[in-house]
C-alpha cells in the first residue's frame, strides 16, 4: 500500500513494480530471495505474470494519480497499461499524448509507443518513435527488443 509517510517505500514499491513491468511480469531475483518468499514474483507460469502485471499497474496507477501530471509517472504507468490487453488502449492514448508534446521519459516509453503504433497499423508513427528511443538509449537494442515483444 502506498503511504504518504513513508516516501522511501513507495519508491521501492515503484521501482520493484516498474521491474516486473519491464520484464513482462518476472522478477529475476530467485538467486536474490529466499524460497520461502519468492511467491509469484518469479513468474514461471502465466497466472504468476498476470497476477504481478495486475499488482504493478495498481502501484503505478497509483502513483501516477499522486504525482498528476508528471510525465514520468504517466510513461512508467503506461509502459505497464501496454503489457496487459485490456489496458493497451489506455496504454496508447497516454503515451501518444506525451509524445505529441515530446514528454515521454524514458527510452522504454518510446519503444513501447513504438509497439503499439506498429500494431494499430501506425509504420511511420512506429518508425518515429524507435527514433525517439534510439535517442535516448545507451542500448539501442533495448529499442527494438521492447518494440518486438
Amino acid at each position: 500500500k502506498m503511504s504518504e509517510k513513508k516516501p522511501l517505500v513507495n519508491r521501492a514499491m515503484r521501482v520493484l513494480a516498474l521491474s516486473v513491468a519491464r520484464n513482462d511480469g518476472r522478477l529475476d531475483a530467485a538467486k536474490q530471495l529466499p524460497a520461502d518468499v519468492q511467491g509469484t514474483w518469479l513468474g514461471k507460469t502465466a497466472e504468476d505474470r498476470k497476477t504481478n502485471l495486475a499488482w504493478a499497474s495498481d502501484v503505478l496507477r497509483k502513483t501516477a494519480t499522486a504525482k498528476k501530471d508528471d510525465p514520468q509517472s504517466q510513461t512508467e504507468l503506461a509502459e505497464v497499461l501496454a503489457r496487459v490487453d485490456s489496458t493497451q488502449d489506455e496504454a496508447f492514448k497516454i503515451l501518444d499524448k506525451l509524445a505529441a508534446k515530446d514528454l515521454i521519459a524514458s527510452p522504454e516509453g518510446y519503444a513501447t509507443l513504438a509497439q503499439l503504433k506498429s500494431e494499430r497499423g501506425d509504420k511511420a508513427g512506429s518508425k518515429l518513435a524507435l527514433q525517439r528511443c534510439e535517442g535516448m538509449a545507451k542500448d539501442k537494442a533495448l529499442c527494438s527488443s521492447i518494440a518486438r515483444s
